[in-house]
């Protein structure tokens, strides 16, 4: 009779198969049901193509071969993987839920390949921030297919947005909407609850202290905690005292003014009677300034204003100065050439005047009382007329005694003489 044999046997695409087997003597294995060589050795089905093979074998007998039993193999194809989305988001500390996929016979893993499938979808843990990577296949007529990643992202809770703080105003100064670097701000006027505004406030400066402003920021996992911004406010610092105003020539003079730590000043002065301020020093934090270019004989206004910062302030002390006056006449020339020198005694501040009769170079400078020269004190090339010279502090090292001052134009010479005080 034929072998016995069991039919159809049955495996998954590319499961590991282990030879046929037939019971029976002196077994004979074929492909074909009649004709062919027959093999002794059991075939080992092929896996990796699904579809049916079908192989026979026979036995033999006192030397007489039975009929050929028949075995059908079926390969059955693996199912597609199963449809999932990934990655799931969560924020931290979120609470989730169990992982989902479409379908059928599901088993889950922590590995992409081996393990234990497990029926039951895990529940990812939200505790820490990272990617966990999770697999999922699924079965079909028995046979378990290729697994699909999911990817858990946790991410990290939304941070407050960066702010600078504090932001400083003086009393009364021009506040700009304050700012926070952050996605979709909200800002508030306390820590906790309330309503968020989309609009940045304008902080008030009417009174000095300091107020409190919040601003959130919304992102993937929500609205942040609020970020604190304070505004100080700084009262507006009282008037400047103790003007005063020294080292006054014909030309120049040099204000001063008494001043008090972390002060703003800003200098103006203009002629008396007339509307236009002319700004000489800003947002200077010294006690001293030097005005140059100032007209003789004549009277100045000028103001010293305060403020905590370095815009200027209607914060203001006033006082007024003259410039030195002096007759400018020259008794003493010889041929349309003089020179003199105002005061007579001299000190520190005093002006040289001095007339040319000529066009061309113009030399003055200073003897003692021997005639030795000590210093020059101009060279310049003039056209005929008057003119003056502010020497203030110039002579200030001479020692006290007779001096005389040498003025010579075109081969003429003129001198006059004048005393220096100690």
């Amino acid at each position: 009779a034929a072998p016995g044999v069991t039919s159809p046997v049955n495996y998954c695409q590319n499961a590991v198969a282990a030879p046929l087997t037939a019971t029976g003597t002196s077994l004979l294995w074929y492909t074909v049901p009649t004709g062919g060589s027959g093999s002794s050795t059991a075939p080992t089905p092929i896996t990796t193509t699904p579809g049916s093979i079908t192989y026979y074998v026979s036995q033999t007998v006192n030397g007489c071969v039975s009929p050929r039993a028949a075995i059908v193999v079926n390969i059955t194809a693996l199912p597609a993987a199963p449809g999932v989305t990934s990655p799931v988001n969560y924020c931290q500390n979120a609470i989730a839920v169990p992982l989902t996929a479409t379908g059928t016979s599901l088993l889950w893993y922590t590995l992409p390949t081996g393990g234990t499938g497990s029926s039951t979808a895990p529940t990812p843990s939200t505790a820490s921030v990272g990617t966990t990577t999770y697999y999922v296949s699924q079965s079909v007529n028995g046979c378990e297919g290729t697994r699909t990643i999911i990817n858990v992202v946790i991410s990290s809770p939304t941070v407050p947005p960066t702010v600078s703080s504090p932001v400083s105003y003086c009393q009364n100064g021009i506040a700009i909407a304050l700012t926070a670097t952050g996605n979709n701000l909200k800002w508030y006027s306390s820590l906790t609850g309330g309503t968020g505004s989309t609009t940045a406030p304008v902080p008030s400066t009417a009174v000095a202290g300091t107020l409190s402003y919040y601003v959130s920021q919304a992102g993937s996992c929500g609205e942040s905690p609020r970020a604190a911004i304070n505004v100080v406010v700084t009262p507006t610092p009282a008037p400047p005292a103790g003007l005063t105003v020294t080292a006054i020539s014909l030309t120049s003079a040099t204000l001063n003014w008494l001043t008090v730590p972390g002060v703003y000043y800003t200098v103006d002065y203009k002629i008396v009677g007339t509307n236009t301020w002319i700004t000489v020093a800003n947002a200077v934090t010294a006690g001293t300034v030097l005005l140059n270019n100032l007209t003789g004989s004549t009277t100045y206004d000028w103001r010293v204003s305060t403020n905590c910062s370095s815009d200027p302030a209607n914060n203001f002390t006033v006082s007024q100065f003259s410039t030195i006056s002096h007759n400018n006449t020259i008794y003493y020339q010889i041929d349309g050439l003089g020179i003199k020198i105002t005061p007579n005694p001299f000190n520190k501040t005093g002006i040289i005047d001095y007339i040319v009769p000529g066009n061309g170079n113009v030399y003055i400078d200073l003897l003692n009382a021997i005639g030795q020269q000590i210093k020059v004190v101009l060279i310049v090339n003039k056209n005929s007329g008057q003119y003056h010279i502010d020497i203030t502090n110039q002579f200030s090292a001479l020692a006290g005694g007779i001096y005389f001052l040498r003025i010579q134009q075109n081969a003429l010479t003129n001198f006059t003489r004048f005393i220096k005080q100690n």
